[in-house]
């Protein structure tokens, strides 16, 4: 059995993906490039044996199958947070209240160890 050169394998994994998955050239080629530069490849080109029609159906499958999982987990890219250009609306001078009277008290019979704080005292 005569088997395919790994140009030949390549070429031939991108034709299958044009045809079994209705994809263009390029976007064939661009997804048999990123699993060559992943090494998914590697062992095709080390063994000859592994260079056939049946694995290259295989392996379209492989990377098809690979390309659509990967897009169903990405987040999508976002850009810095803009800054906020609106202004806030400021109370009346005559109204605003100072912060220590707007404080509510609170009673000291929560134990110092606990981990909710001092409690509100009830009115």
């Amino acid at each position: 059995m005569a088997f395919m050169t790994y140009e030949e394998y390549l070429d031939e994994v991108t034709t299958l993906m044009t045809e079994k998955f209705d994809m263009s050239d390029e976007a064939a080629i661009k997804h048999v490039m990123r699993a060559q530069a992943n090494d998914f490849f590697s062992k095709h080109d080390d063994f000859p044996e592994m260079r056939t029609q049946e694995r290259a159906e295989q392996d379209a499958q492989t990377i098809f199958d690979l390309k659509n999982k990967s897009r169903a987990h990405v987040a999508p890219k976002r850009g810095p947070a803009k800054p906020s250009t609106r202004k806030l609306a400021s109370a009346p001078a005559d109204t605003a209240t100072p912060a220590a009277e707007k404080a509510t008290p609170v009673a000291d019979a929560t134990p110092a160890n606990s981990p909710y704080g001092k409690r509100p005292v009830k009115k």
